[in-house]
């Protein structure tokens, strides 16, 4: 590696490094404020413990954070070289400016390389462990919000429940519609892989005068009639956004009549993971043009103010396209993969034109 290729991704790696620290360490400790006593139920929460939470927390937002700081670290290095003249003594030596900008490129495609083993291998592990964190604390928020979820049987029945406990693997407040003349209701529902258990359970039918009446009454009882055994060992609680590239390829070709229901929303989070990596090359080809060029006047404020607005817009468009995939508005590998190739297009022609 030549000397100037080894000054340059020194200063930016340590500018990059330093950045995604800060911004983290800030976003960590906003969160501690706001968060712990909630969480905590106003108990010290054991050092060890906090740093694997937080430690799973680097993964989770790593896919915002490290291209959005790849983004400051670029524009702070080419603004510094330019404004010491340092970018017009090396181009009087000899070098062209896609030279230069080479140590840049292979650090936003190592950026983009990690950002796709994170959406494959680290962030799973890291979302499950913040859930299993959190969620047994879900219940104890006074203000909650009512909602009614579905799950479609392949007997053509309905399951309906209000909410999900990751823990304990429980649907709470169960009602399934087994056919017009005959219902269930239930607290609770475990999901087990091999059985499903149903507590505090009432059975109505309908009589003879075609009203539902309460035909029995369980504190427990097994529903090995509902077949929810194939999302049971699917890992069915762990939302679309939680799981695997390879994990989300699976359940699209999935024979479950629910997995098939949500066949757009599993597309559009596996197409949003194989896609979303590559802003942080994005967010190098964006700036190394304003960046590099010489002016006698840089105004380094104005090159930050857009380039950070900019890319929070992008970050906006691509959750929408998302929505407006999992919606089924237009296909998700539209929706999603027209902002990235018309950014790819846009800012990858500006880097041929360096």
């Amino acid at each position: 590696m030549k000397l100037y290729e080894r000054m340059l991704l020194k200063n930016l790696i340590s500018s990059l490094l330093l950045i995604f620290g800060a911004l983290f360490a800030l976003f960590a400790l906003l969160d501690y404020a706001i968060h712990m006593r909630e969480m905590t139920q106003g108990k010290a929460m054991p050092l060890s413990l906090l740093f694997v939470y937080y430690s799973c927390h680097i993964s989770k937002y790593m896919v915002h954070l490290l291209p959005i700081s790849l983004l400051i670290a670029s524009i702070k290095v080419l603004t510094s070289l330019n404004a010491s003249r340092e970018l017009i003594a090396l181009q009087a030596g000899g070098l062209s400016l896609k030279k230069l900008a080479k140590p840049f490129l292979t650090v936003g495609i190592f950026c983009t390389a990690l950002l796709g083993i994170n959406a494959q291998v680290w962030m799973p592990k890291a979302l499950s462990r913040i859930d299993a964190f959190t969620g047994l604390r879900q219940h104890k928020i006074k203000k909650r919000i009512p909602r009614l979820y579905t799950i479609p049987l392949e007997d053509g029945s309905k399951l309906y429940y209000s909410h999900r406990s990751l823990e304990t693997m429980t649907l709470c407040d169960v009602i399934w519609v087994q056919s017009i003349d005959e219902m269930w209701r239930m607290e609770s529902l475990k999901l087990l892989p091999n059985c499903l258990e149903g507590y505090n359970v009432d059975h109505l039918k309908r009589d003879e005068a075609n009203n539902l009446v309460l035909s029995s009454t369980h504190e427990f009882l097994p529903m090995p009639q509902i077949r929810l055994e194939t999302l049971a060992k699917t890992n069915f609680f762990t939302p679309f956004s939680a799981r695997s590239i390879t994990e989300l390829n699976q359940l699209l070709k999935s024979s479950s009549l629910y997995y098939r229901q949500n066949h757009s929303a599993i597309e559009a989070q596996m197409i949003y993971k194989m896609l979303c990596p590559f802003l942080a090359l994005i967010a190098v080809l964006a700036i190394l043009k304003s960046s590099m060029h010489y002016r006698r006047f840089t105004n380094s404020f104005l090159i930050y103010t857009v380039a950070l607005l900019g890319f929070i817009t992008v970050s906006a468009v691509l959750n929408a396209a998302v929505i407006i995939g999992e919606a089924r508005v237009v296909s998700p590998l539209l929706a999603i993969g027209l902002p990235m190739a018309a950014l790819f297009t846009y800012f990858g022609g500006r880097f041929l034109w360096l």
